[in-house]
């Protein structure tokens, strides 16, 4: 079983590791070690919680084409350097490419902009985006900026470089903006109890879509609060440079290559969730029960989320979601509920 909030695994990736999966990346994911660190770093500054089943689709679209061995291992390592950045960058540590990386920078600021825009608290809100607006204009990911910044954008001929320059400030930036954000909806959370809609569910906007498909997903998000991510996009500009910098640049990874545009934004997979899938209820502490797989995939995955957004994903696949749902049960009977209660309020 592993467990990626808070890390239950081994310990930061060894040099031979990282190599390791760059390779698998370039071979396997339409991101390579770069991009993907743009997407971790994403994920851990974002106001919003967004949990390991929903970003790693950016990152293995086509997992289903995997071996299970193969899967394992990547997903693994994968989550082992979430793990790592989760205490990292929080503690003013990362691994932000180089200003004279530019092909890094690029693939970096694309896998940003792609798990940005998968939290509908970001994405959503005109003032958090313009963190998110100028790392997406140098990762070619225009779609993702609004009109009147991509105006401004390429109204001068050094953006790309101001921006990679100050590309480890921006996430600087983002991370100490979204502090209160991340606090608040977690309290808030807390208070009202309210479960997060399924992701076959119908979106809580109110559009008439499924979740998957409205809010939870990262172009369709974009395109609608356009109109109002351009609304006070252009006073923000670049100058996020202004909160300055303490994350470490240099770390040890292989950098190879750029992303292609658009290839980030492949449609996944439909899921199927298990009827299985459950709430349980013990001395006070509830968890969800998530048994899901892809449409185009016989094994189901396990995710236990607690009411703050918190996740457990098991690193073993089940042959039938009855298995599952017994693990489940089994680890929360051996191991108590309250080892599932990963997110706490400040």
């Amino acid at each position: 079983m592993l467990r990626p909030v808070p890390p239950a695994v081994p310990g930061p990736l060894s040099d031979d590791e990282f190599d390791d999966l760059a390779d698998l990346l370039d071979r396997h994911s339409p991101v390579d070690l770069d991009g993907l660190l743009g997407v971790l770093h994403a994920v851990v500054v974002a106001p919003g919680l967004v949990s390991p089943s929903e970003w790693l689709g950016l990152v293995l679209p086509g997992r289903s084409q995997l071996s299970a061995a193969t899967t394992e291992h990547l997903v693994g390592l994968v989550l082992r350097l979430y793990n790592q950045l989760l205490d990292d960058v929080h503690q003013g540590i990362g691994s932000v490419p180089g200003a004279d990386e530019i092909a890094a920078c690029e693939s970096f600021a694309a896998g940003y902009a792609a798990a940005a825009a998968l939290d509908p608290l970001w994405v959503g809100n005109a003032e958090r985006w313009t963190f998110a607006s100028p790392v997406a204009y140098l990762g070619g990911r225009l779609d993702l900026v609004p009109d009147a910044m991509l105006e401004e954008f390429g109204s001068t001929s050094d953006t790309k470089e101001t921006v990679r320059r100050d590309l480890a400030g921006i996430v600087v930036a983002a991370r100490d903006s979204f502090d209160s954000v991340r606090r608040g909806q977690r309290t808030e959370t807390r208070i009202n109890a309210a479960p997060r809609p399924g992701r076959n569910d119908p979106c809580h906007c109110g559009s008439g879509k499924k979740y998957k498909r409205c809010c939870l997903d990262r172009v369709s998000a974009a395109d609608r609060d356009r109109p109002a991510a351009e609304q006070g996009a252009t006073e923000a500009g670049l100058r996020l440079s202004a909160a300055g910098s303490s994350l470490a640049v240099g770390s040890p990874r292989m950098s190879t290559g750029g992303i292609p545009p658009g290839a980030i934004t492949e449609a996944e997979p439909e899921l199927v969730n298990s009827p299985l899938e459950r709430e349980v209820t013990i001395n006070g502490t509830t968890v969800k029960i998530c048994i899901y797989r892809s449409d185009v995939e016989t094994d189901w995955i396990l995710e236990v989320e607690d009411h703050l957004g918190g996740s457990t994903v098991w690193d073993d696949r089940f042959a039938t979601d009855k298995e599952a749902l017994d693990a489940a049960m089994a680890a929360i009977e051996e191991d108590g509920i309250e080892s599932f209660a990963h997110a706490t309020a400040s």
